[in-house]
């Protein structure tokens, strides 16, 4: 890995869609979320959350179970071509331990979250989830809500006292579901661009 490739995907907008996770601006003292319950040890798989189907959720840890991953991801990041995506995603563990976790209906990937485990002075160690979402032919299913539940479990398992994510503001939809979800809106997002020479 070059630092001109790197320096050439972060040109393109690697992370553009959450924020760094240190602006001490932002309320501490918000409540955590609710844990759901289920189990407490995780292994590669699991199956559990209230969809109803036989799904299982899985770490994409192979070439091949990330590149799986592509159609669903590209809902939310139509912008990354298919054969940026694996380059992206590998650069991304390596900086920031980077993860995607993948439900799967018959062998399919329905829904993704990619997540990181993190840790600041004003929030403590927390889950922090970059991307959320489901195949659109396939929402209002229940997909979103299992694999949501299996974060939460995940956050939990890691001794997190928080799930954190950022949503766009223009996606009301998302912003009803993570209601749903009993999140709360705990700070703003500020950004500004930096010019690159």
């Amino acid at each position: 890995m070059t630092q001109q490739q790197i320096d050439s995907v972060t040109a393109n907008g690697l992370g553009t869609n959450g924020p760094s996770t240190a602006d001490g601006l932002c309320d501490s003292s918000i409540r955590p979320v609710a844990f759901a319950s289920g189990e407490s040890s995780f292994k590669k798989e699991h199956s559990f959350g209230p969809l109803l189907q036989p799904h299982s959720i899985q770490i994409a840890e192979t070439d091949e179970e990330i590149l799986s991953t592509y159609d669903a991801m590209r809902n939310l990041h139509p912008e990354i071509p298919r054969e940026d995506y694996l380059f992206r995603v590998r650069l991304l563990e390596s900086e920031q331990n980077y993860t995607i976790a993948a439900l799967r209906i018959d062998g399919r990937v329905v829904s993704v979250a990619g997540f990181r485990l993190c840790r600041s002075l004003g929030w403590g160690r927390f889950l922090y989830v970059d991307d959320l979402v489901t195949d659109a032919e396939d929402r209002s299913t229940g997909c979103g809500g299992s694999l949501f539940a299996w974060l939460v479990q995940r956050a939990k398992d890691e001794n997190c006292t928080e799930l954190r994510l950022d949503s766009a503001v223009f996606r009301t939809r998302a912003h009803r579901f993570y209601f749903l979800q009993h999140m709360d809106i705990a700070c703003f997002h500020f950004r500004i661009a930096i010019a690159q020479k």
